[in-house]
């Protein structure tokens, strides 16, 4: 598709991917070394694990290690256990395997469409520009409105561009706003760059910029659940579909803008302290009500409960996007509100948090196979919940 590109379009399009890789390769670096200096956690995928035992499918049976007989000719799923025996809270040791297994008769995978830089980075982008300009807005701070109009329609508008297909076929994305997300998100993103880049103009008069800057923000109010609403109609991985999504991404977003916020005000004030403490407390506790919603929920998603709390996706999910991301700039806000530096750190972190958090949901997004493979032991075995 992009040999039909072009050839402008093309090269734009490789740069951007080319940057947007090597950022997130760099940012995944620090981010690892931190954890494991400060923390010494390991990822999992470095845990030394005891070998899988692949019994031959053509053999007359097989006996598992509870006593049963497999059925003749059935080739039971292999799994890949840790040396210390540590079970899930979430899975059974049969359910990782599905996942781990690679198979493609047993399509317990993770999603690999959509978990990309440039989707995460979208959102991280959309997110906390939509909500620092609200934010700057409401505060009358025109350098916080400039930074946030800047990362929302900068950034992710050449994400946005970089990621055309087809660019003839651009017009489409703002048909059907009645019954397509992406055409509402379209309309959101055009009225809050349209509005935004209006509001910031010096020399128009003011009943100009003022009506150009609630355009603005009603896109912007968009644009802050757009992303949790996009994924609440992904069917295809069950860990998108439950409503703490949306909310969550809002108040991640409302956080992190607040933060951003105070960090480019010369003062910070009290209602924007409160703002920042409210919405970091609403992040937390959704994020907690979500991995429950998760581990109540099928086994696709549990295994995108297990991802999040203990496997591969962990360290972004609890400590980058609710420790770093929530809990450090409540602290400081709460220790230090007078001081820029702190509210510069705090930023920053909630910064480094709302994209932590957006990757880890969307990596830990787990497509499940139409029908379920066979079981070798009772459903539920090895789980601690």
């Amino acid at each position: 598709m992009s040999e039909s590109l072009p050839k402008p379009i093309r090269i734009f399009k490789d740069t951007v991917e080319a940057v947007v890789h090597t950022a997130s390769s760099w940012v995944d670096t620090c981010a690892e070394r931190a954890v494991r200096d400060g923390l010494g956690w390991v990822p999992e995928g470095e845990v030394q694990t005891a070998p899988a035992h692949r019994p031959n499918p053509t053999t007359a049976g097989h006996i598992m290690k509870d006593g049963r007989v497999t059925p003749p000719g059935r080739q039971t799923v292999p799994t890949s256990v840790p040396v210390s025996g540590a079970a899930s809270k979430f899975a059974d040791t049969e359910e990782i395997g599905w996942l781990e297994s690679g198979r493609r008769e047993l399509p317990y995978r993770r999603d690999r469409q959509w978990a990309v830089p440039q989707m995460w980075w979208e959102m991280a982008f959309g997110g906390i520009g939509a909500a620092t300009y609200t934010v700057s807005s409401a505060a009358r701070n025109p350098t916080g409105m400039a930074v946030g109009w800047a990362l929302a329609a900068g950034g992710k508008g050449i994400l946005l561009l970089a990621d055309l297909g087809r660019p003839e076929r651009f017009p489409r994305v703002f048909v059907r706003p009645d019954t397509s997300w992406i055409a509402r998100g379209s309309w959101a993103f055009g009225a809050f760059a349209a509005g935004g880049a209006v509001s910031l103009l010096p020399f128009l008069p003011q009943p100009v910029r003022t009506g150009a800057t609630a355009l603005a923000n009603t896109g912007a109010v968009v644009l802050a659940v757009y992303d949790g609403l996009f994924l609440n109609h992904a069917k295809a991985v069950q860990s998108w579909l439950p409503r703490e999504v949306p909310a969550l991404f809002a108040a991640n977003a409302v956080q992190a803008g607040a933060a951003l916020s105070g960090a480019l005000a010369t003062t910070q004030p009290r209602w924007m302290r409160c703002l920042g403490l409210a919405s970091g407390a609403a992040s937390g506790t959704l994020q907690a009500l979500y991995i429950r919603k998760l581990g109540e929920g099928n086994t696709a998603s549990r295994l995108s409960a297990r991802e999040l709390v203990e496997g591969l996706q962990r360290d972004r999910f609890v400590v980058a996007g609710g420790m770093i991301g929530t809990v450090v700039p409540a602290v400081l806000t709460i220790c230090a509100p007078n001081s820029k530096r702190a509210r510069a750190v705090a930023g920053a972190a909630a910064a480094v948090g709302l994209e932590h958090l957006r990757r880890a949901v969307l990596q830990a997004g787990i497509h499940a196979p139409v029908i379920d493979p066979p079981r070798t032991r009772p459903i539920g075995e090895g789980r601690t919940n």
